[in-house]
């Protein structure tokens, strides 16, 4: 604004080459992420933080010195104005802050600063209509910033960002997630937005208490490693000295980052640990090594957890993630170790994976081992989606395409008082059918048993568990067998 108001082409200029630097983490849905750095404490996705002026106001006001940047503006202010705002005309802290009291109303500050800001852009912006596709709207590329060790991937179905950022500074150890994890992770067609992972800060605190809400204990959201030794906690997420290496390979794109599992002061446990992020055309495989001492460890991998998305552990090794309203199932695979034996588990503390900043609750996954030596220990996980085109990429098949096959419907649906619900069960086992809210509370339970192979219907009659008449609505009926898992939305009117 000052370059404009001034005519000074020089700082300008300046300006637009800071910015075609940070265009590259505008996400396809025009997302923003500030999920690395100093000001990641407050990172909110509409605007990349909560009390920024706002990337609308950047893009717009530059919006002739590149076409990019005029398309990316406008899709920033799209995500804005459909995802970011609440009935009320409020600027949210995120998706998921309208199920939190603590966040619900929103603070005014983001509302008034972009109100103050796109005015400004109105006022002071050029007049271009040129447009061209910026960073995220292209496919099979990647960024790194080494002096800060962030990397941004982006492939066919897939963006994501890795984060190893040293600088303590003002925000130290507790305030900025880093070590190796991914951040930001969106997947094309997950859930209701995109994002599949996100991070927060290490350990809330109301740093800035006029506009942060009061919380509880929060974990982070950040996916980790970690383990208590003698009674202190460890993570990668407090290493600050971590070393980062990019590199595209035949088939993928390699983030490596190596370093020291830390406490919150930064002291270091003796364990050295190798995170490896790949990313595929369409999945992601992450490879986690520790070294130099036998200990407990806990892989913590937080899914974004929007109203209604059921998770269902399906084996030893796999957990089923199926969103309200994706039409597929994504899935997290353990797929190889070189040694320890594992117990995959999930929910544990599950009410405390949310955080205000970025606005969303997870929903953890956690790999627990232990190792017998110091010598290096490697497990190795994916995150596939429905269309991924390598059938459990990095492990043995997990199920034949007719195990897969599961024949489920309901009729009508809509419906009033009753519908009847027909399902297969392809062989001999145990089936569960349980209906559920929109917002994932079990309603009733219809089956639970083993049955024969066959085809079978039962009817629900609209009714809980205690026999009372449902609301109107979305209800979500989940069926389960030896087979897999599939849910369906049915309309109770």
């Amino acid at each position: 604004l000052y370059a404009i108001l001034t005519n000074d082409n020089a700082v300008k200029q300046r300006a637009a080459d800071m910015l075609h630097a940070h265009y590259n983490f505008v996400y396809p849905n025009g997302s923003v992420d500030n999920s690395w750095g100093t000001r990641s404490y407050k990172f909110g996705y509409e605007s990349g933080t909560k009390t920024a002026p706002g990337v609308q106001f950047s893009f717009a006001l530059l919006a002739d010195m590149d076409p990019k940047f005029n398309t990316a503006g406008l899709k920033c202010l799209e995500y804005l104005r459909t995802k970011a705002i609440n009935s009320g005309g409020w600027i949210t802290y995120g998706p998921h802050a309208k199920y939190h009291t603590s966040s619900t109303p929103p603070c005014n500050y983001q509302t008034f600063a972009r109100a103050q800001n796109l005015a400004l852009s109105i006022e002071y912006g050029p007049d271009v209509t040129a447009t061209a596709p910026f960073p995220a709207q292209t496919q099979n590329w990647f960024k790194y910033f080494p002096t800060i060790k962030v990397a941004v991937v982006r492939t066919q179905k897939i963006m994501g960002t890795v984060s190893a950022y040293g600088a303590i500074g003002q925000y130290g150890y507790l305030n900025v997630p880093r070590g190796g994890s991914l951040t930001n992770f969106w997947y094309e067609g997950f859930g209701d937005n995109g994002f599949f992972q996100s991070s927060s800060v290490n350990s809330y605190a109301r740093t800035e208490p006029r506009h942060m809400p009061i919380e509880g204990t929060l974990l982070p959201l950040t996916p980790r490693v970690e383990s208590t030794i003698g009674g202190t906690y460890y993570a990668n997420l407090y290493e600050t000295g971590g070393t980062m290496t990019v590199v595209q390979e035949t088939d993928n794109v390699r983030v490596t980052t190596t370093g020291s599992l830390c406490s919150a002061t930064g002291t270091g446990s003796g364990v050295n640990f190798t995170i490896i992020n790949r990313f595929y055309n369409d999945y992601v495989k992450k490879e986690i090594t520790v070294s130099g001492s036998a200990q407990a460890f806990r892989i913590i991998e937080p899914i974004v957890n929007d109203s209604g998305t059921l998770f269902t552990m399906t084996n030893s090794s796999t957990v089923a993630i199926k969103p309200l309203s994706s039409a597929g199932t994504w899935n997290l695979n353990v797929v190889s170790t070189t040694g320890p034996a594992y117990t995959l588990s999930m929910g544990t503390n599950s009410i405390q994976y949310w955080s205000p900043f970025p606005g969303v609750e997870c929903y953890p996954i956690i790999i627990s081992f232990s190792t017998a030596s110091a010598a290096a220990q490697t497990i190795a996980l994916t995150i596939t989606g429905p269309f991924t085109s390598v059938k459990n990429p990095g492990g043995s098949s997990l199920l034949s395409s007719e195990e897969k096959t599961i024949v489920f419907r309901n009729h009508p649906n809509p419906f009033g008082h009753a519908t009847s619900i027909g399902y297969t069960v392809k062989k001999n086992g145990r089936v569960a059918l349980e209906i559920y809210t929109s917002a994932g509370r079990m309603v009733k339970s219809l089956i639970d048993k083993t049955m024969p192979a066959g085809t079978y219907s039962v009817l629900w009659d609209g009714t809980d568990t205690d026999g009372s008449a449902v609301s109107a609505g979305i209800y979500i009926c989940r069926f389960s067998s030896g087979s897999g898992c599939v849910a369906e939305k049915m309309s109770v009117r």
